[in-house]
């Protein structure tokens, strides 16, 4: 029959953190009893207490084989060398069934307990703070979304009460409404939240959406000079830009697949304009973002397609205006989609969805309603219509 196998237990570097620094070493003859305690610093960090307990020989007895603890009472205790044979003399001490013998080892179970409970509260606050840690980063989307709800201010404005009644923190990838759509179609967003409904419905029967929500409209506007080479002041956006191209005067398209660049680009056509022939030296595609796009258009006196958020949010007019409003083909819906987590299974759906889900609830739509700027609403919340 091969010998029962020792317990594994602690190693002195575990002991040490511990705070223990000495070891109580019991003959492994219950009949003989006998014990004493040494210093434990003489013992590498690696080497476990069970290493030992086959190397020690009784004095008293003569039997090899003892039981090593950590001693909770070191500091109280004599030191007790061991010899070069590595043979301790274990110190006359009471029966099992003596009253210093059931004192001495209630004691150390005492300790004992104590030891293990440490251990055990170190360990949950530690699995607790893990929790924590992970329960934070499910909680924490990312939205691919347009520059004009950056831009604008929304954001800014919005997420941080998004956070407190929802729990969920969003980071923005604030693109062009192309770019966004391509973000979430790699998914790399959980959310994407554009103004393009054609291109959102594309998205939705590709299978990279879950649902299309519609959440609020606002509308563009044509900005340009106070002084307007063009004259085009007061005209129906489709006139006022055959008027730009047949004067050659500056225009600055933003030429980066976002809502608006498409928004212009369907205006163009239909204008009766084919832009990408018929455009010259002033027309300036510039493939950036809303607030370059009006910097650029500051700065050479020129024209410029801006969704109506942007331009009353931009600090950097100079001597630009509205000069075209109103025309109902300058309507900018915008919506919101889960990316479909049958596609891309990182997605954080429930939080992602919860977003959503207070985006267009009564709270989340009254919220959109409630951004102002100098006394004006830049946004107006339509989740309810079901033709947006």
């Amino acid at each position: 029959m091969s010998a029962p196998t020792r317990p594994t237990k602690i190693t002195f570097a575990e002991m040490r953190t511990a705070g223990v620094r000495g070891v109580l070493i019991y003959c492994s003859d219950y009949k003989c009893s006998h014990s004493t305690a040494i210093s434990a610093d003489q013992w590498p960090d690696h080497v476990r207490l069970s290493d030992l307990e086959a190397r020690f020989v009784c004095k008293a007895c003569g039997k090899r084989g003892t039981d090593v603890r950590p001693d909770f009472n070191w500091n109280e205790n004599p030191c007790h060398p061991v010899d070069d044979r590595e043979r301790v003399e274990l110190l006359p001490g009471a029966r099992p069934d003596g009253s210093l013998k059931r004192k001495k080892a209630a004691r150390e179970t005492a300790h004992m307990k104590r030891w293990f409970i440490s251990l055990r509260i170190l360990a949950t606050i530690a699995l607790a703070s893990l929790s924590a840690q992970a329960w934070a980063q499910e909680q924490s989307i990312v939205v691919a979304s347009t520059t004009s709800t950056q831009d604008s201010g929304l954001f800014g404005y919005l997420l941080p009460i998004v956070k407190q009644k929802t729990g969920v923190e969003v980071k923005v990838l604030a693109q062009g409404t192309g770019q966004a759509l391509d973000t979430a179609r790699r998914g790399d967003a959980d959310v994407v939240f554009v103004h393009d409904k054609s291109a959102e419905e594309k998205f939705i029967a590709e299978g990279f959406g879950v649902k299309r929500y519609p959440v609020m409209y606002n509308d563009f506007v044509v900005v340009g000079p106070k002084d307007d080479p063009a004259g085009i002041k007061g005209k129906d956006v489709l006139t006022a830009l055959r008027t730009i191209k047949v004067k050659d005067t500056p225009f600055v398209s933003r030429g980066d697949r976002s809502g608006t660049h498409i928004a212009e680009l369907k205006l163009w056509k239909e204008a009766g304009i084919d832009i990408a022939k018929d455009h010259g030296p002033w027309y300036k595609e510039i493939g950036q973002g809303m607030g370059a796009a009006l910097n650029m258009a500051s700065a050479s006196n020129a024209y410029v397609l801006s969704d109506r958020g942007t331009w009353l949010a931009f600090q950097n007019r100079g001597d630009l205006a509205i000069l075209v409003e109103g025309d109902k083909r300058l309507f900018n819906q915008y919506g919101v989609m889960l990316v479909n987590p049958a596609k891309h299974p990182a997605v954080k759906k429930e939080a992602g969805q919860r977003f959503i889900d207070w985006l267009i609830s009564p709270e989340g739509q009254n919220a959109i309603a409630g951004y102002k700027i100098d006394g004006q609403q830049l946004f107006y919340p339509d989740a309810n219509d079901p033709n947006a």
